[in-house]
């Protein structure tokens, strides 16, 4: 990151969307959205409720990774130092046919493996295959307290699906606990809304229900047609000065709460959370180019979740290729020319102010600079040294941090 360009390792964190596809439609989601919905008169009468896809959310010719490229990606990552792998991106990695199989082949590659999921589709046989596998993380989409709040968020859902969700989790703690095992650990992750944000208690209970060691609040961040779906001024005040208590009734369960900014944020512009390259990339460059990518299931290459173009293509590169590319040593260095440029946007149409890399670009920035360090807002740090490595290697986290600089 010293230099100019070039990148002398491979990523550190990796994100593979081993399935472009999805079984649910929620209120904020942007790649499956729920106004992609087409109602059964609009079909035609044909008494049911037709999935209609979003324009450019997939390639509908590539729904699932081809397990060969997948090998190759996974050979390459080994071959350049990339320690921690999550499977994430546009759509529900269960969903793959060969889920338990790429599973236990990343486990086998010895990656620290994440899985981002709804958790709708997974039951007790499957937990104990990633449970022997050594699977270190599951993120939970669950973004609901109570089982009738649930299809308000996840639209294609039935109140059951909550509880069986709830149900295959507390299995899976029962299991943990007779075997001493404590991975793989569970975050509950809660994106507060209009359907949910007097649920925040509930969804701390539920947290205890299936003994996770995380929940994240964060608040909904939506496509424009869907822009009703998120808090209102007074509302975010509402959820906000609830926060000690939540954080109170979370740390008597040995729950670690995480609450993404700007919940809680009572001080500066909150208009300001929104305006990252105006506040902090403004002031510091983006490491991403070093850090991160992100692959889709047809092979597409992206340096960053925020950026709608693409850096390469696997059905025409390997991945050392791609991150060996001139373009790649291009976005690098535009990135770590960020402040310079005065953009309202990153190259290759990134959106920038919707960044969730601040605390990590912050840390490193500060590495560097300890002799003029740039402090996040009010009290907010970024992470320490000791902490930097585990949070991009092994998905380990610490409270959130401000989109604010003093």
């Amino acid at each position: 990151m010293m230099g100019s360009r070039k990148a002398f390792t491979g990523p550190l964190w990796v994100q593979i969307g081993i399935a472009d596809s999805c079984n649910h439609r929620c209120i904020m989601c942007w790649d499956h959205p729920s106004f992609g919905l087409q109602s059964a008169a609009d079909a035609g009468g044909q008494g049911q409720t037709l999935l209609k896809e979003p324009a450019g959310a997939a390639d509908p010719g590539n729904r699932f990774m081809d397990l060969d490229m997948l090998n190759g990606l996974a050979d390459d990552l080994q071959y350049l130092g990339t320690g921690r792998i999550e499977l994430a991106g546009r759509g529900e990695p269960t969903l793959h046919p060969e889920f338990d199989h790429i599973v236990r082949m990343l486990k086998e590659r010895r990656f620290n493996v994440g899985i981002v999921t709804n958790a709708s589709l997974l039951n007790p046989d499957q937990y104990e295959h990633l449970l022997k596998n050594g699977v270190d993380r599951l993120i939970i989409s669950l973004n609901a307290g109570t089982s009738d709040i649930y299809p308000l968020i996840h639209t294609t859902a039935k109140p059951e699906t909550f509880d069986r969700i709830i149900f295959n989790l507390r299995q899976l703690h029962q299991m943990k606990q007779s075997c001493g095992q404590e991975k793989p650990t569970v975050m509950l992750s809660f994106v507060i809304s209009q359907a949910n944000f007097q649920q925040g208690l509930e969804m701390i209970e539920r947290g205890k229900d299936v003994g996770a060691e995380q929940i994240v609040f964060k608040y909904a961040v939506v496509p424009p047609k869907a822009s009703s779906v998120e808090l209102a001024e007074e509302q975010k005040r509402e959820f906000s000065s609830q926060l000690p208590s939540f954080v109170e009734r979370a740390k008597s369960y040995g729950i670690e709460l995480k609450i993404e900014p700007p919940i809680g944020d009572t001080t500066g512009n909150p208009d300001m959370c929104d305006k990252k390259t105006e506040v902090i990339y403004s002031r510091i460059p983006c490491y991403i180019g070093w850090v991160f990518a992100l692959v889709t299931a047809g092979g597409l290459v992206y340096p960053c979740c925020q950026c709608s173009e693409t850096i390469g293509d696997l059905r025409k590169q390997r991945f050392v290729q791609v991150w060996n590319s001139k373009k790649y040593d291009g976005f690098r260095r535009t990135m770590k020319s960020f402040p310079k440029l005065k953009l309202r946007t990153g190259p290759l149409n990134c959106q920038c102010d919707v960044c969730s890399f601040e605390k990590i670009n912050t840390t490193i920035y500060n590495i560097w600079h300890f002799y003029n360090p740039v402090t996040l807002h009010r009290g907010q740090r970024d992470f320490s040294l000791r902490q930097l490595l585990p949070a991009i290697l092994k998905g380990k986290t610490t409270g959130g941090a401000k989109a604010h600089i003093k």
